[in-house]
């Protein structure tokens, strides 16, 4: 990044229910802990103007007086906005003997939306910056709509409450569309340093291998930025600073086109 330092920069914003009552317990150390899953829904119309709706599964873990007062007042299907980080948990299969891993949330803030006769807000938003792990996957649909899709690497170094310093690394994938699509394929190779917006998404799909279902969480990228200071101000213009992807025109972000990926291509 030049001269600059990569921010540590990885914040979720969620309005979701939640799909059991919390799992609560206490460590060893007397720290508090709460985990809680939790599903998203969102409603959106395609470009050929089909109404559509896809819901988010995920989990979220929650810690000292913010699991207190989970355990002490949330329940299954209450309504809670959720704000925290993402974070990558990985563990051995013990069935297939393979690494798996998954994205949940680490809350820093739980709040109740128990608002009797209000909505629902359809609220799902993240902001991460990170190192690319490869050169994007671009290709264009049949629809002739452009597609990119990006590895991303977000590292984070943190001293725990006994002091000792570690670092923990989030990987995870990101879909970009359109003109956000074009600019990242033409501009952005492996290790580039960037800052991405958009919402997350629950990818689903059937293992061949074990006949298991699968899934996987994803950002599907509202707008892209390049965050070297070399590339300040380059093609593709955007948001102050330039460099990145445009604001305007993103609505197929947050609606992809009606059109499956192929099936080779899930996980990527």
């Amino acid at each position: 990044m030049a001269d600059l330092r990569m921010p540590d920069l990885n914040k979720v914003i969620l309005g979701a229910c939640l799909t059991r009552d919390p799992e609560a317990r206490m460590l060893p150390n007397g720290t508090a802990m709460c985990k809680l899953d939790l599903a998203h829904s969102h409603k959106f119309r395609t470009k050929e103007g089909e109404q559509r709706q896809e819901t988010l599964i995920i989990n979220a873990t929650c810690w000292d007086k913010t699991a207190e007062y989970v355990r002490d007042h949330l329940k299954k299907d209450r309504p809670v906005l959720i704000e925290g980080r993402l974070k990558l948990n990985e563990w051995d299969d013990k069935t297939t003997g393979q690494k798996r891993s998954t994205i949940e949330i680490t809350a820093d803030r739980v709040q109740s939306l128990d608002m009797a006769d209000l909505q629902m807000p359809d609220l799902n938003k993240v902001f991460l910056a990170a190192r690319l792990t490869r050169d994007p996957e671009a290709r264009v649909l049949p629809s002739g709509t452009a597609l990119s899709k990006l590895g991303l690497a977000h590292s984070r170094k943190f001293r725990t409450k006994e002091g000792e310093q570690k670092e923990e690394t989030l990987f995870i994938n990101a879909t970009c569309w359109d003109k956000t699509a074009e600019y990242v394929r033409d501009h952005f190779k492996k290790g580039r340093p960037i800052l991405i917006e958009g919402r997350l998404k629950l990818n689903e799909w059937d293992d061949k291998a074990t006949g298991q279902k699968r899934s996987t969480i994803e950002i599907t990228a509202e707008w892209v930025q390049s965050l070297d200071w070399e590339d300040r101000g380059g093609a593709g213009g955007g948001g102050s600073g330039g460099g990145g992807g445009s604001r305007s025109g993103q609505s197929s972000s947050t609606a992809p086109p009606d059109e499956p990926i192929p099936e080779d291509d899930i996980p990527f």
